[in-house]
């Protein structure tokens, strides 16, 4: 029957879920030709075209369906996540909440939450988001490893590792982004070789995932192989072209070869996608300093010390 609604859109969340997203969205298209008020395709493009990063489509299709149907959890809760990717804060902590006056017990709402809280600097409300979620479901993956990126924030490297190590211990299964945590927490702390052994199992796991090849290019650097650093962030950029942390640890790695220029551009690139990160002011400035560019470096160190400030 091709004019079966539900058989489009439910293809089409498939295809989503198998990272065929271009063909997710030709289905959900047919879905929505024959039933324009069909909530579930709407919820689902949304998905789908957040996972494309084309952010201002996926937020019409997440409005579209929760204007049939403003009970959709999961519709405000990814809604809450997009809007936190495009920097609108304010409005993602507001669409958390509706998440949450819905379904107080929504785990994975109470961990996003506190991510985005973490993000504007609220810390002890960041905090208690995780405790939320954590009463909730102790062995939750993804509010353990935020809890180790809040502590990095903060240089707790110590935390930050026991954060990770705690969540891998604990998890049912194998968790990339745990494991690619704990490998960045031995990177901060300079155990490269510790970090590059523990990025092959993610990799092993999961060899297109963006964060693992980006850290991998920070080891790298760490050991002085600069040109599979290098290689190591290119592969992560084919996989995410805004990965603004590959873009920092490529700069790094050219900026040791003395390809100063390129590095520069890297860096300009890293702030560019998101300017609030303090690594990237420091590393900039670091840059900067290598080739007598003083003032500059002066001033981008400045940037970052202000925004570390926020942080602590």
């Amino acid at each position: 029957d091709p004019k079966h609604v539900n058989t489009w859109s439910n293809r089409g969340a498939l295809l989503d879920d198998m990272q065929r997203y271009a063909d997710a969205l030709v289905s959900l298209d047919r879905a929505l030709a024959l039933d324009p008020k069909h909530v579930n395709t709407w919820y689902n493009r949304g998905n789908t075209l957040l996972h494309m990063q084309r952010y201002e489509e996926a937020l019409d299709s997440f409005d579209r369906a929760l204007a049939l149907d403003p009970t959709l959890v999961q519709a405000w809760s990814n809604r809450g996540s997009l809007l936190k990717n495009m920097q609108r804060y304010e409005d993602a902590l507001d669409s958390y909440d509706r998440a949450l006056a819905l379904d107080p017990k929504h785990v994975n709402t109470w961990s996003n939450r506190g991510a985005l809280l973490a993000a504007m600097q609220r810390y002890p409300e960041a905090l208690d988001s995780f405790d939320r979620a954590l009463a909730l479901d102790p062995k939750h993956v993804n509010t353990w490893g935020n809890i180790g990126l809040l502590y990095r924030d903060q240089d707790r490297y110590e935390q930050m590792l026991e954060s990770f190590s705690k969540g891998i211990q604990i998890s049912e299964k194998p968790s990339v982004f745990l494991i690619t945590g704990k490998a960045l927490a031995l990177c901060d702390m300079r155990r490269y070789d510790e970090a590059l052994t523990t990025l092959d199992l993610a990799l092993h796991i999961h060899q297109n995932y963006e964060a693992a090849w980006s850290v991998r290019g920070y080891a790298l650097t760490g050991l002085y192989r600069y040109q599979e650093a290098i290689s190591s962030c290119d592969r992560a950029l084919q996989i995410d072209p805004s990965s603004s942390y590959a873009y920092t640890y490529k700069g790094n790695a050219l900026r040791e070869l003395a390809f100063f220029e390129k590095a520069i551009a890297c860096h300009k690139k890293a702030i560019e996608l998101n300017q609030n990160i303090f690594y990237f002011w420091f590393d900039y400035a670091e840059t900067l300093r290598r080739i007598g560019r003083f003032s500059e470096a002066v001033e981008a160190e400045m940037h970052a010390r202000t925004l570390k400030r926020r942080h602590q």
